[in-house]
């Protein structure tokens, strides 16, 4: 069999990727059924498309136009594969050098009867190109170091040498911008691959140099007015704003223009602080993110209600917020965080409070006009939340799937979190039962029984740490849909002023547990409990769907366990470290 020399060059670089093999299932299922062959070929790796290729002419047929769709995977691939594709590159870039030095010189007539070489691997099949990867990352696969100072000028012209193969509806994965690049001359290389890929890019991330440098506004504006529908997040890491020109730009609408960001989903602000010069921009951004599901504000340093009133007016699909993701104290203050919250005029689906975010009383009232659309709440890193206040959400949010409340400054009471009623002494229902899937929490308030408590947390009765253990089972055997399970993620600092002592073996009441049968994930690193193989085999044999468990190594025993595990259970994960 003949087959093309470029072709199988390219295959050849796919096959020193990931040591996926090809399943001899789907080799089978291969037939000349093109509707059942594409959904062959999107299931397999490069690789595996690789050697589809070489089999047979009708194989290489199917299996070519997948093995150039999707490019994403070749800067995180060997440099081997770098390397071959960087040749099939230059090779066609200096064939179309060639043919332009012959027309500009005239000898493109000469020889009329003289037959037109083979399409080059990248002319031929470059028209099925359908996702690049960031252009950053592509440019440095394409330059090679050896060049000396002109690998960033060759980098660049391959790099639009490659854009001009591809398909006409090419998209790109992401790409990355600054400052400079707003002050670019129209004729630049940079400026041309700027031009390029923001009508076509996914996820386009806008960021300045310094922390001090002014961004011009309507310089931002003409640029993300390039932005295309396939545009699916937006982020903005910028300070500080210059209006200059703001004034002379007119405001368009989403009316005039429904062809643009109809498929942004997710908006990044690493800052909302307007100010009077530039209070232009931030309505002509946010009336463009109608269809904007998802909000991540990483510091608010001007007025909230402001922008409240703009997601209730101009956002209707908002629904999932992320608040103080970047590291600071108090970056948005709680009665910031209670006014953002009221900026959803559907519900919240998905809250995720962090670090840089204080969530006490004022933003819990805010976020309790939402207690029947919340599926998931994160606190994980912010501080404020009290064991009562906690457990208020697990009982009166009838909608919750996944709740998460690990950091160093919310402690979970057990008894708190037990939640007795003292009058019938029953466990009081939680209105999230049914529907709680993950659970994320650090239970203390347990006395310990090997006298490490320094007097105070130790055990006042014998006993005692038993029973208040055997409340916390009660409770969590109520959450009978439980998917994942994390009471613990490391040995925290000082663990004798902040007793965290849930054995999780049978004989503190871990058996009362037999009925979460959904169960795929346990985590309980960091509680200094003594699990052995009798309670690993327990587990096994209660949790049939169990898949992942970290923190068997704190002890002897646990190691016994884990050693158990790995030799009659391989396909659940132990993790060690």
């Amino acid at each position: 069999m003949k087959t093309n020399p470029c072709a199988c060059t390219f295959c050849s670089l796919s096959l020193s990727l990931s040591p996926h093999h090809l399943a001899p299932s789907l080799i089978a299922t291969m037939l000349n059924i093109p509707e059942l062959d594409a959904i062959v070929c999107q299931q397999l790796n490069p690789r595996s498309l690789a050697q589809c290729a070489r089999v047979c002419k009708r194989w290489h047929a199917v299996a070519i136009p997948h093995l150039w769709r999707d490019l994403t995977w070749l800067y995180n691939a060997p440099r081997t594969c770098g390397r071959a594709f960087r040749l099939l590159v230059l090779e066609d870039y200096l064939e179309e050098e060639q043919r332009q030095e012959s027309q500009d010189g005239g000898c493109a007539m000469e020889q009329p009867t003289r037959p037109s070489p083979p399409l080059l691997a990248l002319s031929k099949y470059g028209h099925w190109i359908q996702i690049l990867p960031n252009p950053n990352n592509l440019r440095r696969v394409l330059h090679d170091d050896r060049e000396g100072r002109d690998k960033d000028l060759a980098g660049y012209k391959r790099l639009l040498h490659l854009f001009k193969r591809c398909s006409p509806d090419v998209q790109v994965q992401s790409y990355s911008m600054n400052k400079m690049d707003l002050d670019l001359p129209s004729g630049s290389l940079r400026r041309q691959i700027i031009d390029f890929t923001l009508p076509r890019v996914r996820h386009l991330r806008m960021g300045s140099s310094t922390r001090t440098l002014q961004t011009n506004a309507s310089k931002l504006m003409d640029l993300l007015d390039q932005c295309g529908a396939v545009l699916m997040k937006l982020e903005l890491d910028i300070n500080i704003l210059d209006g200059t020109g703001v004034d002379d730009v007119k405001e368009g609408t989403v009316e005039n223009d429904p062809g643009k960001w109809t498929s942004l989903k997710e908006l990044v602000l690493q800052d909302w602080g307007p100010k009077a010069d530039t209070e232009v921009f931030w309505p002509w951004l946010l009336k463009r993110c109608g269809q904007v599901e998802k909000l991540e504000l990483d510091k608010c340093s001007g007025p909230p209600e402001f922008l409240a009133q703009i997601m209730l007016t101009d956002m209707p699909k908002l629904n999932q917020c992320a608040l103080g993701v970047i590291d600071g104290f108090d970056l948005i203050q709680e009665h910031k965080v209670a006014a953002i919250l009221s900026g959803s005029c559907n519900g919240w689906k998905e809250v995720r409070v962090e670090r840089g975010a204080t969530f006490r009383r004022v933003a819990m009232d805010s976020l309790e006009k939402h207690s029947s659309t919340i599926e998931t709440l994160d606190f994980n890193g912010c501080r404020g939340q009290s064991s009562d206040e906690i457990v208020h959400i697990l009982q009166s949010y009838t909608n919750l799937r996944s709740f998460s409340n690990f950091n160093d400054y919310s402690k979970l009471d057990a008894k708190v979190f037990t939640d007795m009623d003292p009058d019938t002494g029953a466990l009081r229902p939680w209105k999230c039962e049914a529907t709680l899937k993950e659970l994320n929490i650090r239970i203390t308030g347990i006395p310990r029984t090997d006298g490490m408590g320094g007097g105070d947390n130790d055990e006042a009765s014998i006993g005692q740490a038993r029973e208040i253990q055997g409340g916390v089972y009660d409770r969590l055997a109520r959450l009978t849909n439980l998917e994942t399970l994390c009471l613990g993620w490391r040995a925290f600092r000082d663990d004798r002023d902040d007793p965290n002592y849930l054995d999780m073996t049978l004989e503190s009441g871990l058996h009362k547990l037999s009925g979460l049968k959904s169960l795929k994930s346990l985590c309980f690193r960091g509680i200094p409990g003594k699990i052995g193989i009798k309670d690993v085999q327990w587990m096994v044999e209660n949790w049939p769907r169990l898949r992942w468990i970290d923190g068997l190594v704190g002890s002897v025993e646990g190691w016994g366990a884990v050693w158990w595990l790995q030799m009659t259970h391989p396909k659940i994960e132990v993790r060690e470290m």
